[in-house]
C-alpha cells in the first residue's frame, strides 16, 4: 500500500491518477501536512479508490477523517484514546505496536489486524516472523524502513497481509510532479507482488 505525505492539494488528483494508471486503487495518506486532511476529502470523493487515513494520533482526527471520508485509519501505536474512538464509532482502525505487549493489548480490546511500526527498527521480516509465531491468530502490515529491497520478503510471510511504505510515491517525487515514475513504481511492485 502506497503511503503518501502530500503538501499541497493540488498534487493529490495527479497522484491518484498515476497510482490507478498501474492499477493500483489503494492508498494511505498519511496526516502530517497541513493539507493532508483536504487531500484526504478530495480522494475519497472520487469513489475509485480505498483511501486509509494513515498517522491517525488523536481521537479529534479520528472524527475528522471518519467525516472526510476516509474508508479506515491507521496509526502508528495503540493507545486507550484510539482504541475507544474506533470502538465507539465502530469506524475500521489498524492500530501500529512494537512489542508483543501491546500486541496483546490491541487483540485484548479486539483487533486483529496491527500495523508494526518501525518494522525495520524492530528487526525487520524477522521480528514480524517472531510476532507471527505467537500470535497466531493475528496478522500484521509492516510499515517503517519498508522499501523496494524487502518489502517482498515481508509479503512472502503468511501473517503479513500488506506492506505500508512510501518507496512507490516519496514525497520528492510527488512535490517535483514525478508522476510517470510513481506509476511506473507502482506497476513494478504490483507485477513483482504476484
Amino acid at each position: 500500500m502506497p503511503l503518501v505525505v502530500i503538501e499541497e492539494t493540488s498534487q493529490t488528483e495527479p497522484l491518484l491518477d498515476a497510482l490507478l494508471a498501474a492499477g493500483l486503487n489503494l492508498v494511505e495518506i498519511a496526516l502530517r501536512t497541513p493539507s493532508a486532511m483536504e487531500s484526504l476529502e478530495i480522494a475519497a470523493k472520487r469513489g475509485d479508490m480505498t483511501v486509509a487515513a494513515g498517522t491517525v494520533l488523536t481521537a479529534e482526527q479520528f472524527s475528522q477523517v471518519i467525516q472526510a471520508g476516509a474508508d479506515f485509519a491507521i496509526s502508528p501505536s495503540f493507545t486507550a484514546e484510539l482504541s475507544e474512538a474506533a470502538s465507539e464509532s465502530g469506524f475500521p482502525w489498524i492500530p501500529g505496536v512494537a512489542s508483543a505487549s501491546e500486541a496483546l493489548a490491541a487483540r485484548s480490546k479486539g483487533f486483529s489486524s496491527l500495523k508494526i511500526y518501525p518494522a525495520d527498527l524492530l528487526g525487520g521480516p524477522r521480528f514480524v516472523q517472531s510476532m507471527g509465531a505467537v500470535f497466531q491468530d493475528l496478522s500484521f502490515m509492516p510499515s517503517g524502513g519498508v522499501s523496494q529491497d524487502n518489502y517482498l520478503e515481508y509479503l512472502s510471510q503468511p501473517n503479513v497481509f500488506a506492506v505500508s511504505g512510501s518507496w512507490i510515491a516519496p514525497k520528492d517525487l510527488i512535490a517535483q510532479g514525478e508522476f510517470a515514475e510513481i506509476t511506473r513504481r507502482a506497476r513494478a511492485a504490483k507485477e513483482s507482488a504476484k
